[in-house]
């Protein structure tokens, strides 16, 4: 009988369109993304596909079964440094930044302890940042800067180990490079 549901829930259910679709299948109403922009956004092999057949850059990857996958098919196709990750998981959970061979199998072990599809993600350096999309408008950019590692599940969450610089300090043009960016990822 409420007008309006509001989701605040987190992780694979309440993130990847199955709740939405049901509320749904129901009429209730409810706030966020449909179920369709979850499912597209939390599979990160789809999502991918998405960016680079609209003409968004994304690092290159390659999708395995966990079970016929090898840590050398993974060193020829993608190389090292690369990124191992759940296909599926939000917050950063079961992924790797492998920075030699011998890290790569602990990496795929622990991608494989939550799902059965892993990405493997060709290492970009560079500054992170994350930003927000309102109402069809590009929000300020935040920058992510970690104080040790990279942004994981621990330094999402435990506070003090990350530093979140809002409004980031970028020039013009980068803001606005940024921003475009982000509203094409949002579209």
């Amino acid at each position: 009988d409420a007008d309006i549901t509001f989701l605040a829930l987190h992780g694979s259910i309440g993130e990847n369109g199955q709740l939405q679709a049901a509320l749904d299948c129901h009429g209730i109403r409810y706030t966020g993304s449909g179920y369709i922009g979850c499912l597209l956004s939390m599979d990160k092999d789809i999502s991918k596909k998405l960016l680079r057949a609209a003409g968004i850059p994304t690092a290159d990857w390659k999708t395995y079964g966990i079970a016929s996958c090898t840590a050398d098919e993974i060193i020829a196709d993608i190389g090292i440094p690369c990124v191992i990750k759940p296909c599926s998981c939000g917050s950063s959970i079961g992924v790797s930044l492998v920075k030699s061979e011998a890290e790569l199998s602990d990496a795929l072990a622990l991608a494989a302890g939550y799902e059965s599809a892993v990405m493997a993600e060709k290492f970009i350096t560079g500054r992170e940042f994350s930003i927000g999309v309102l109402d069809g408008s590009a929000l300020a950019p935040v920058e992510i800067i970690p104080k040790a590692g990279f942004y994981d599940y621990k330094n999402k969450y435990q506070s003090g180990l990350t530093t979140e610089l809002c409004p980031a300090p970028l020039t013009e043009e980068e803001n606005r490079r940024l921003a475009d960016a982000a509203l094409a990822v949002h579209k």
